[in-house]
C-alpha cells in the first residue's frame, strides 16, 4: 500500500555485508531481505527448475565458483544423463567434468558398474592423471570379458594400459575360466592371454599362441625376444604364416634351428593332409619342404646332409635343372639311389656324372657316346679319368665311322695322341676333309710344342734369376768389414793380424749380427782383438798342407785335421785360416803414407785391396779414432775392428 511504501522509504537501512548491498523491508508482519542475484542463485534456480545443462553452461563460464558448487553442478548433471538412460553421453563428458579427482572418478566406476554399462566407461578411464584404485580396472576388465563383442575392446586396453595398474595374474585366470565357456574362445582373448603372458615373463607362451593363430607379428615377435630356440618342432608353422620370410629366418639361424628339428614338422604336416585326403594340402606342405631344403643347401651345403636323398628326390620333381649342381655339392646322398632316380626320369648328365662317382667310367662312357654322341664331351671326359683303357674305348667306338672318326679327328687337339687314333683308321675309310683336318692337328701340335718350350724356357730363366737373388741376399748378410793398419814396413801391426782381426770380425757377425761393445752413429760398432800369434808359433805345429783358391791364385795352407790334439773352435779356424792366408795380404804401404786400410770382403773371404784413409767413409775413420784415443776398456791393441756397412757390399 501507498502508507507501507512510504514507511518503508522513511525506514530504509543501507547495511555493508561483506560487499554486498542488502535492502531489509520491514513490515508489522515480515522482514523482507532484497539483494543482488549472483551466480549461485542463478546455478541454485536453474538446478531447482530442472535446466541441468544450463546451469552446467553458468558453472562453467564462472571460473570463481567455489569447488562445491561444482561439484554439485556436476552431480547433478550425470545423475540427470544416468536417469534418462544416456550412459554413453555421461561417459563421453566424465573426463571434461571430472578431471583429476579420483574419488568422483571411483565413485563413478562403481555407479556404471551397478548398472553393468563399464564397456562404455572403459575408453575413458584414465591410468595416470589420476592413478584410481587396482579394482576399478580389475572391475573394467573382467567385465569386458562376458560378451564377445567387447573381447576386441579387451585386448586394446591390455595392450594400451600399465600392467601395473591392473592384477595381471587375476586376469589371467579369469581369461582361462571364460575360455571354457561357449563363446569364449575367440581371437582376440588369445592375443590377450599372450599379451599378459608376456608381461608375466613368460614370452614362450606367447609364442606357442601366436604360432597357434598364425598371426605375422611372430617373426618380429621372435626376433625382439631370441625365441628361435623355444620353436623346436613348431617351427615349421611359419612356413604357413609367411613362407618367404620363414625361410630367411630358419636359413639364417641353422646353428639355432639345424633342419633336424624343422624337417620332421614339415613331414607330419604332408602325412596329416595325406590321412585328411587333402591331396592339394600335401603338395603345398612337399612344395615348402623342397624350398625350405634347398635354401639351406645354398647356405650351407653339409647342414642338411640326413635328408640328402630326399633332397635328390624334390629336386628331381620340383627343379630337375639344379639337381645336377645338388649332387656335384653333397657328398652324403646315396649313390644307388641317386642314379635309381636320374634313371627314372631319363636324366643322362646325372646318370654320368652318379657312375663316374661310383668308379663306373665304362657305363659313364657309354651314356655320352650312344645317348648324347657328343665326342668333345666324351674326350673331356676320357682326359680327367686318365685311363688309357676308355681312351681306347672312345677311338674303337669312333673308329666304327667315317663321321665319328672325323669328329674324333676334329676335337682331338692335345687332349691325347693324334698317331693312336691316325694308325687305327682302317684302309680305305673315306674321311671327309681328311687333309684339313691332319695339317691342323699338325698346326695345333706345333703350337703346342712351341709353347711347351717357351714356359720350360721361362721357367729356367725365373729359377736362375731367383737362385741369384737368394745367394745376392745370404751375401748381404755378411758385410764389408774395415781393418786399420798403422805403420809401414812391419812398424805397425804385421798383415797376418789384420787378416785374423777381418775374420773374427765377420765370425763375430754371423753369430752376433749387430752386436758390439760400444755404440755408434748409424748402427756400426767396434772391437778390441788381443794380438794374434804368427803361423811360426808353436800353436802352428802339427799340421797338414791343403790350398784355399780364390781371386785367381791359389797357395797352400796349413789346415788341423778334424779330430786332432788342439783342433780349434769355428772361430778360432777362421782366424787360423786368416793368418795362414796372410801371404795374400798386400804389401804395406811405403813410410809417411799414414794410416792403411784393408777391405775385407766376406763374400769371398780374402781381403780385396789396401786403401787410403780417404777411400774410406767418414764414419769408420771416426770411430777407429775414438776406438785409438783409448776409452778405459783394457789395454790397446794394434788392430781394431772399426765398422761394418752392409750397403758397401759388392753386388757382384
Amino acid at each position: 500500500t501507498a502508507a507501507a511504501a512510504a514507511a518503508a522509504g522513511s525506514s530504509d537501512l543501507v547495511v555493508e555485508d561483506f560487499g554486498e548491498f542488502m535492502y531489509f523491508i520491514v513490515s508489522p508482519k515480515d522482514i523482507v531481505v532484497g539483494r543482488h542475484r549472483d551466480t549461485e542463485d542463478r546455478i541454485s534456480w536453474f538446478l531447482a527448475a530442472g535446466h541441468f545443462e544450463a546451469a552446467l553452461a553458468i558453472a562453467q563460464a564462472d571460473r570463481s565458483l567455489p569447488a562445491a558448487v561444482w561439484d554439485t553442478v556436476v552431480q547433478a548433471y550425470l545423475e540427470y544423463l544416468t536417469a534418462a538412460g544416456q550412459w554413453a553421453a555421461a561417459a563421453a563428458k566424465l573426463q571434461q567434468l571430472l578431471k583429476n579427482q579420483a574419488a568422483l572418478w571411483e565413485r563413478w566406476v562403481y555407479t556404471f558398474a551397478q548398472a553393468r554399462q563399464l564397456p562404455l566407461l572403459a575408453p575413458v578411464l584414465p591410468t595416470k592423471h589420476p592413478l584410481l584404485h587396482a579394482q576399478c580396472y580389475n572391475l573394467v576388465l573382467q567385465a569386458l570379458l562376458v560378451d564377445p563383442v567387447h573381447h576386441g575392446q579387451l585386448l586394446d586396453l591390455v595392450q594400451r594400459w600399465p600392467h601395473s595398474c591392473f592384477r595381471p595374474t587375476a586376469l589371467i585366470d579369469a581369461i582361462a575360466t571364460r575360455m571354457q565357456r561357449p563363446g569364449g574362445d575367440s581371437r582376440e582373448l588369445w592375443q590377450a592371454l599372450a599379451v599378459l603372458y608376456k608381461s608375466q615373463g613368460r614370452p614362450d607362451l606367447s609364442l606357442a599362441i601366436y604360432l597357434q593363430l598364425q598371426l605375422p607379428t611372430v617373426f618380429d615377435f621372435i626376433q625382439d625376444h631370441s625365441l628361435l630356440s623355444y620353436l623346436d618342432e613348431k617351427a615349421y608353422l611359419l612356413m604357413a604364416i609367411d613362407e618367404g620370410r620363414a625361410l630367411e629366418l630358419l636359413a639364417g639361424h641353422l646353428d639355432t634351428l639345424p633342419p633336424a628339428a624343422v624337417v620332421p614338422g614339415l613331414l607330419d604336416a604332408m602325412a596329416v593332409c595325406e590321412s585328411e585326403g587333402d591331396a592339394e594340402g600335401q603338395q603345398i606342405w612337399r612344395r615348402r619342404l623342397f624350398n625350405y631344403l634347398d635354401k639351406v643347401f645354398k647356405v650351407d651345403p653339409s647342414a642338411g646332409g640326413d635328408y640328402a636323398e630326399l633332397c635328390v628326390h624334390l629336386y628331381a620333381d620340383y627343379c630337375p635343372a639344379r639337381l645336377m649342381e645338388f649332387l656335384q655339392g653333397s657328398q652324403t646322398y646315396p649313390l644307388e639311389a641317386a642314379l635309381e632316380v636320374a634313371t627314372q626320369r631319363g636324366m643322362v648328365d646325372e646318370q654320368v656324372y652318379i657312375l663316374s662317382r661310383m668308379g663306373n667310367t665304362r657305363a659313364a662312357l657309354a651314356l655320352i657316346i650312344e645317348r648324347l654322341q657328343d665326342i668333345p664331351r666324351a674326350i673331356d671326359f676320357v682326359r680327367a679319368q686318365r685311363d688309357d683303357e676308355l681312351v681306347e674305348e672312345l677311338i674303337d667306338w669312333a673308329l666304327r665311322s667315317a663321321d665319328t672318326t672325323g669328329q674324333l679327328l676334329d676335337h682331338i687337339g692335345g687332349n691325347m695322341n693324334p698317331l693312336r687314333v691316325i694308325q687305327k683308321i682302317p684302309e680305305g675309310m673315306a674321311i671327309a676333309r681328311l687333309r684339313d683336318r691332319l695339317r691342323s692337328i699338325i698346326a695345333d701340335f706345333r703350337t703346342q710344342t712351341s709353347l711347351r718350350e717357351g714356359c720350360n724356357a721361362i721357367l729356367r730363366s725365373d729359377c736362375i734369376h731367383l737362385v741369384q737373388r737368394l745367394q745376392l741376399e745370404v751375401k748381404r748378410a755378411l758385410p764389408v768389414v774395415w781393418v786399420q793398419r798403422i805403420g809401414s814396413h812391419g812398424a805397425g801391426m804385421p798383415p797376418s793380424v789384420a787378416a785374423a782381426a777381418a775374420a773374427a770380425a765377420v765370425e763375430e757377425g754371423m753369430t752376433h749380427p749387430g752386436h758390439s761393445r760400444r755404440g755408434s752413429t748409424g748402427g756400426s760398432g767396434y772391437k778390441d782383438l788381443g794380438p794374434v800369434a804368427e803361423p811360426s808359433t808353436p800353436k802352428q805345429q802339427g799340421v797338414t798342407r791343403a790350398f784355399v783358391e780364390g781371386a785367381g791364385f791359389s797357395t797352400p795352407l796349413d789346415v788341423t785335421p778334424p779330430g786332432t790334439p788342439g783342433a780349434s773352435s769355428p772361430m778360432k779356424a777362421s782366424m787360423q785360416k786368416a793368418l795362414r792366408g796372410s801371404s795374400y795380404l798386400p804389401a804395406a804401404a811405403p813410410a809417411g803414407k799414414g794410416a792403411q786400410w784393408l777391405k775385407y770382403c766376406s763374400g769371398g773371404g780374402l781381403v780385396m785391396e789396401v786403401v787410403s784413409a780417404q777411400d774410406v767413409p767418414a764414419a769408420a775413420v771416426a770411430e777407429a779414432t775414438m776406438s785409438a784415443g783409448g776409452g778405459g776398456e783394457g789395454p790397446r791393441s794394434p788392430t781394431r775392428w772399426v765398422s761394418r756397412f752392409p750397403h758397401m757390399v759388392d753386388s757382384k
